[in-house]
């Protein structure tokens, strides 16, 4: 989805789930040619499934210095972060595709191999956000949740 964005005459872009696939997340800027004006807004999902979670995060990590990133949690990014803390949850995220993930930050295939800027963008992802045209979420809007309570799943 693009359109005009008529606060700072850039574009207001919306970026679905990127789920691990850092090449096609670089193809697909390569043709948005992000501007200093545009917004960019990511519906979260950057990790699982594909084969270059960290790559994805670094990418995005480069585009907050291009235009204004506004990312989304989802609930792949969620199992993540709740894996650090939780050796259940890192069990379950494990299942979810976080082997994967955790391959593509290296061979020891722990937790303690993702950077801290990672870790930290992840927590910086909002629940949703809202213009005054479009609200954008993850999944789903949650009708029994406050905006800023909606759930990444």
């Amino acid at each position: 989805m693009t359109e005009e964005h008529s606060e700072n005459t850039g574009r207001l872009v919306a970026i679905g789930d990127i789920h691990g696939h850092a090449l096609a997340l670089h193809g697909l800027l390569d043709l948005i040619t992000p501007e200093p004006n545009d917004v960019i807004v990511t519906l979260g999902d950057y990790v699982n499934r594909g084969p270059d979670s960290k790559g994805v995060i670094e990418r995005l990590l480069r585009l907050q210095q291009e235009c204004t990133l506004i990312p989304v949690l989802g609930n792949h990014d969620e199992m993540m972060l709740d894996s650090r803390a939780d050796e259940h949850a890192e069990e379950r995220w494990r299942s979810q595709g976080g082997t994967g993930t955790l391959k593509s930050y290296g061979n020891n295939n722990s937790t303690n191999d993702i950077p801290e800027a990672h870790w930290d963008f992840l927590s910086r992802c909002v629940p949703c956000h809202e213009t005054e045209s479009f609200l954008f979420t993850h999944a789903n809007y949650c009708w029994y949740s406050s905006i800023g309570q909606q759930p990444a799943s």
